[in-house]
């Protein structure tokens, strides 16, 4: 099917990249951005051991923000920077993935044509250099490329919210060819189920070990205790190869009613056995929200939900990472009362008990990522706010299993 919205395949945007090579005399935890607004968002191991870290940077007396690659040794050394942008517009890079040629795939939006934002889909090579850019472009309505991943066929499958006048179609897939041509593009939760919900925004994408993608997302719903009154939840929606919906779900512990939870990321922890986590906004044991690892199967039933550290209040779980067959190592967040929330990091079993925990620093922003290297570390991006004079910076922290800095 071929939406009847204006598509573009061809390169639309003048990207300035900029090669530098910069020294950082540091240890671990690292901190980049001396002189400008920087900021990270997901990292990426790279063939050398070494680290891609996607982010952003606010160039100097700029009004419009750049998008950043950088390329780091295994010591977080920077080798180079990359700087995506055009005069007089924001790229902005969402999430991006390695692909199979050792290059990237890179989702986001930019403004070019649309000061709301279109859907742009980005290929580079192993050097970060151009290989091609799509931008979909809905004239005055905000959407944009959520997420991006490659298929074993080689294929990519991007996640694009809004992509229609229709507000009810919210959540598409979009399957593309290596050389960047839509071969297909699907919408879903089209068909409700007996819980009504609405506004659902697609967060991520999980390729799962059957070769099936799931769609990481969240929905409002109405309260049927309480009219007029909504809360948000979270959905999973189970797509084959081809994008056809095998299921959608959400997340609950019984068939009535919803889990009133917020996602962040998904991961497979055993082969069909799910958790994602988050937040779990007004626990009805606790009374306040809680971090939460939510446990499902491939079918999308409900096993379990694990929470961590019930006592701490206005607590989020922002990333997860499989240590070993029973840990995981989970980034998060909490606050008390109008204080700076603490930037916390656990090591916990699989029922959520904590053998170790570490508070990293205090600040307004989360871990935004976090991955397990190939020699058994946990690395992970943030974007860190400092003062005098205020800018945004790139903060890595990298540690070993007992939560110690590398």
């Amino acid at each position: 099917m071929k939406h009847l919205l204006i598509f573009k395949t061809t390169m639309l945007c003048v990207f300035v990249l900029t090669t530098t090579t910069l020294m950082q005399a540091q240890t671990w935890p690292k901190l980049y951005g001396a002189s400008t607004h920087k900021g990270a968002y997901k990292i990426h191991e790279s063939y050398d051991q070494g680290y891609i870290i996607q982010g952003f940077q606010n160039k100097p007396n700029a009004l419009f923000r750049w998008s950043l690659l950088m390329k780091t040794d295994i010591n977080g050394e920077i080798l180079w920077e990359k700087f995506f942008g055009e005069p007089g517009s924001n790229i902005g890079m969402i999430s991006s993935n390695l692909t199979s040629d050792g290059g990237f795939i890179i989702s986001g939006l930019t403004s070019k044509y649309d000061y709301q934002g279109d859907p742009l889909l980005m290929k580079l090579n192993a050097c970060a250099e151009y290989e091609w850019c799509n931008i979909y472009h809905i004239p005055g309505k905000q959407s944009y490329a959520a997420d991006v991943l490659q298929m074993p066929n080689g294929n990519f499958i991007a996640l694009i919210n809004y992509y229609s006048f229709d507000n009810f179609e919210r959540i598409w897939l979009f399957c593309l060819s290596p050389a960047g041509e839509v071969l297909w593009e699907k919408v879903y939760t089209q068909e409700q189920s007996s819980l009504y919900y609405f506004n659902e925004t697609g967060h991520l994408l999980t390729l799962s070990s059957d070769g099936n993608i799931l769609i990481t997302a969240d929905c409002w719903m109405a309260d049927p205790q309480q009219p007029n009154v909504g809360f948000m939840a979270t959905l999973h929606i189970m797509v084959d190869a081809d994008g056809e919906e095998l299921w959608t779900e959400l997340f609950r512990e019984s068939d009535d009613q919803a889990f009133s939870s917020y996602p962040v990321k998904t991961l497979e922890k055993l082969i069909n056995i799910f958790y994602t986590c988050g937040v779990r906004t007004s626990d009805p044991v606790y009374g306040h929200s809680v971090a939460t690892l939510m446990k499902f199967n491939s079918n999308g039933v409900y096993l379990d939900h694990v929470i961590l550290h019930p006592t701490q209040n206005n607590h989020i779980a922002t990333n997860l990472v499989p240590y070993d067959t029973n840990h995981f190592v989970v980034t998060g967040s909490y606050r008390i009362g109008f204080e700076k929330p603490h930037i916390m990091l656990y090591k916990s079993d699989t029922l959520g008990n904590i053998l170790h925990e570490k508070e990293l620093f205090r600040d307004d922003q989360a871990i935004q990522d976090a991955i397990l290297t190939t020699d058994n570390y946990v690395i992970m991006t943030s974007l860190h706010m400092t003062y005098n004079p205020l800018r945004w910076k790139v903060y890595i922290n990298k540690v070993d299993g007992e939560l110690n800095e590398a």
